[in-house]
Order: structure tokens, then sequence, then C-alpha cells
């Protein structure tokens, strides 16, 4: 991986963009953009992804923790 900034190449090919809300990935339409939702703590909680940047988003991932701090 090659990082030159908030852009990150793998193979000489764009891998994503990191943002302060989240990265941007290249994709076939453009591009999809995720956005990270975190906690008070800072630990990232869910991921959103809107594809195309169409206004329509999907939940990626999801994480929980337990009181002490290991994750679910």
């Amino acid at each position: 991986m090659d990082y030159t900034g908030n852009y990150i190449y793998k193979n000489a090919k764009l891998s994503f963009i990191l943002t302060d809300k989240g990265r941007i990935l290249p994709d076939s339409s453009g591009f999809a953009y995720e956005y990270f939702i975190k906690d008070h703590l800072g630990n990232t909680r869910v991921i959103v992804q809107d594809s195309a940047g169409t206004g329509i988003a999907a939940v990626m991932s999801e994480a929980h923790y337990y009181p002490f701090g290991l994750q679910i």
C-alpha cells in the first residue's frame, strides 16, 4: 500500500480516500461514501454506506461493546 496524504493506493490503483467522517471508495459507477458513526469514546459503532451519493444509505457493519471494553 502507498499513502499519499489521505489517498490510499494498492498496486498503483486508488483503494480509498480518508475523510474526517469516514472514507470514499471508488466503484464502477463513481464513488461510494462510507460514514463512521462513533460513540462518546470515539469507538466506531456503525459504518453506513451511501452508494454514488444517492442519499440511500445501508448499514455495512455494526459493533457492540461490553461495559469493560471487549467487543461482543
